[in-house]
């Protein structure tokens, strides 16, 4: 018997190894991966670590205080109100710290236009949206909170709401864009970031691991500070705009590369005023930003840099052709010669302006429009959001899925031939009470459309009117003119004339027994050469404020433009009797008595201003005529000289004293 043909079959002693497939390897891997950065973002959540994109990454801002404090009031309840200090930037408002569950809570951010400038709250679409909705939808609660500021942008927006989401907020509506320019920003290494590189960077930004090790690798080296990234510049608290630090517009020059960074560091921040929103639960709406195109001429214009002489010479020469044809109401001739203006500097923006308002004479409304826009874009100082602005916001909106009031195309399809003006703005940017309306209406059917307001049966056209009726009503006609008064002053300070003259002349109908609009209209209408209708807005001026030295003196030099020398000269006194040291009605003076061939005063006159502003170059080129006429070239000389160093590129001073040079010794 073969015993080894019985034994069973030997079998190996090593084990089979299984091997995991290298998918579910991953897919382990994946997982832990996910439950320790989930462990992770839990603990920081709780240790309060904020997502990045709470923080602005280009600029910082000095630690300032909260835009809301909280209030008992007498019943014992506790209430969020504007801080006192914020009331020169802010509306004063107010609402419950205890939020109602059933409530809607609505924050209103933006600049000026979102406060309800010239205005205030009142008659701000957020005050015009407080009337609807509760109008619309008696049955719930609606909080319209005005949070707009004063000169804000978007960087300042996106700040504040770091505040607001505290407050339990259902929906932000955003207003932005026409304060990009307004503060001194400087800019490191901030540039047009690629598409696929920014979603990735604000998806990361959302989380609080991302944050935690961005702010490991940045940590902030000043306490009193909140510090962005490197490369950054810290702003003050509050708003400390460009204008309000100079004489005007003159401060700003053309610089395309920063335009180009402002721009980009505005898209980037609309993305994390969506992204603040979001991580709150809140809703988002934003309102398309619209500016007044037919009625405001451009700020301040500039020539392109590199002009040769030849070229300025040429294109003055084509200025002066167009003026004159302008004068002569031969509008083709005046439109070529803008045309041939252009074609050597197409970057002036008041000759796009003055071009725009021929072809709207002409008929040719939508060539106009282009050139209107163009105004606009090529503005010095750009206090209307350019085209490219209003390129971001559709971009962004579009792209992240969120609402877009299209406030400005609602204004282009109201307005005469579709370009907007005075008819719904009152200034550059700033609606009329019915422009304002206008975007609460818009805002309201957006929130009905998105049953967020269930408006009850009895909403309709009639209970629309009764809101419409009862906020025009409640609007101080005072109040009302008072706005139109100062805002034709800040618009006259900034050398806007037109637009100041035209608000100053409402101001004034609304408000006849006011001496600063009585004046205003005098200026304005002296600006439009009707010197009798200015002597009578000064005269009344006088007659309600007879202490007014600068209305005496107006009222002389429109007396002095009508070839009345007497009435000039008495009234030129009666400013100096009210003002020793009036030197300007010194001056006036001087000349009405050189021009009566009384060249003792004048000289006297003509001394005094010079006396009390020694720097007067109207008062030494009118000095240096009176000494030529006496026969004094020596004296005339001294001044003509002392005229041409204060103020060299003075034509007139070089030129009297070249001929004098030229006559002899």
């Amino acid at each position: 018997m073969n015993d080894q043909q019985d034994d069973p079959p030997q079998r190996s002693t090593a084990r089979s190894v299984r091997t995991i497939p290298l998918t579910r390897k991953l897919l382990f891997s994946a997982v832990t991966t996910a439950i320790v950065l989930a462990a992770v973002e839990i603990i920081l959540t709780v240790a309060g670590v904020k997502p990045l994109f709470f923080e602005d990454p280009f600029l910082g801002f000095a630690s300032g205080n909260p835009l809301f404090r909280e209030v008992q009031q007498p019943d014992g309840s506790i209430v969020y109100s504007t801080s006192p200090n914020k009331l020169s930037f802010f509306n004063d408002q107010s609402f419950a710290r205890t939020k109602d569950p059933e409530s809607v809570r609505i924050f209103c951010l933006g600049g000026s236009t979102t406060v309800g400038r010239p205005y205030d709250d009142k008659t701000s679409f957020a005050g015009w949206l407080r009337e609807f909705t509760a109008a619309a939808d008696p049955n719930r609660k609606y909080e319209v909170i005005n949070a707009g500021g004063i000169s804000y942008a978007s960087y300042r927006i996106a700040r504040l709401m770091n505040e607001l989401v505290e407050y339990e907020p259902d929906i932000f509506i955003v207003y932005t864009g026409h304060n990009e320019f307004l503060e001194n920003q400087t800019y490191g290494s901030i540039r047009e970031i690629p598409d696929s590189v920014r979603n990735t960077a604000s998806r990361l930004s959302r989380t609080r691991i991302y944050s935690a090790i961005h702010r490991l690798l940045n940590s902030p080296s000043r306490s009193d500070v909140v510090q962005p990234g490197n490369n950054s510049a810290i702003l003050p608290a509050e708003v400390r705009a460009v204008l309000d630090r100079t004489v005007g517009p003159e401060s700003y020059h053309r610089d395309d590369k920063l335009q180009s960074r402002v721009i980009s560091h505005f898209s980037i921040t609309l993305h994390r005023i969506i992204d603040i929103a979001e991580h709150v639960g809140a809703e988002i709406i934003f309102v398309e930003p619209a500016s007044n195109l037919k009625d405001c001429h451009p700020f301040k214009s500039q020539f392109r840099s590199g002009l040769s002489e030849i070229d300025r010479k040429a294109l003055q020469q084509f200025i002066d052709q167009a003026t004159k044809a302008a004068d002569s109401g031969e509008l083709k001739t005046e439109l070529r010669a803008y045309d041939k203006a252009i074609e050597i500097d197409d970057r002036v923006a008041q000759l796009h302006f003055d071009k725009a308002r021929v072809l709207l004479k002409l008929d040719r409304f939508a060539e106009a429009k282009a050139a209107f826009i163009q105004a606009r874009d090529e503005d010095i100082c750009p206090l209307r959001a350019l085209s490219t602005i209003q390129t971001r916001i559709h971009d962004v909106t579009r792209e992240r899925g969120v609402t877009l009031i299209p406030f400005a195309a609602e204004v282009d399809a109201r307005s005469p031939h579709g370009i907007p003006g005075a008819e719904l703005f009152l200034d550059h940017v700033h609606p009329t009470i019915q422009g304002h309306q206008l975007i609460a209406e818009l805002l309201l059917d957006e929130l009905i459309n998105r049953q967020i307001i269930h408006p009850s049966p009895t909403w309709g056209d009639d209970s629309r009117n009764q809101v419409v009726e009862r906020v025009t009503n409640s609007v101080d006609q005072r109040d009302h003119a008072v706005a139109l008064r100062n805002l034709s002053n800040v618009l006259g300070w900034a050398g806007k004339y037109e637009e100041a003259d035209r608000l100053a002349i409402q101001a004034v109908e609304l408000l006849p027994d006011d001496p600063v609009a009585q004046f205003h209209a005098g200026l304005a209408e002296t600006r439009r050469a009707n010197f009798e209708q200015a002597i009578s807005y000064f005269k009344a001026t006088l007659k309600l404020n007879p202490s007014h030295p600068d209305a005496c003196n107006n009222i002389g030099d429109a007396y002095f433009q009508l070839d009345d020398l007497e009435n000039a000269a008495r009234y030129f006194k009666q400013a100096i009797q009210l003002t020793p040291g009036f030197a300007a009605a010194y001056n006036n003076l001087g000349v009405v008595h050189f021009r009566q061939g009384d060249l003792h005063e004048a000289e006297t006159c003509l001394k005094i201003a010079l006396q009390i502003e020694p720097d007067r170059v109207d008062s030494m080129l009118t000095l240096s005529s009176v000494y030529l006429e006496a026969g004094y070239a020596t004296e005339a000389r001294k001044y003509l000289e002392q005229a041409v160093l204060l103020r060299p590129n003075d034509a007139t001073a070089r030129e009297r004293l070249d001929q004098l040079m030229k006559s002899g010794p």
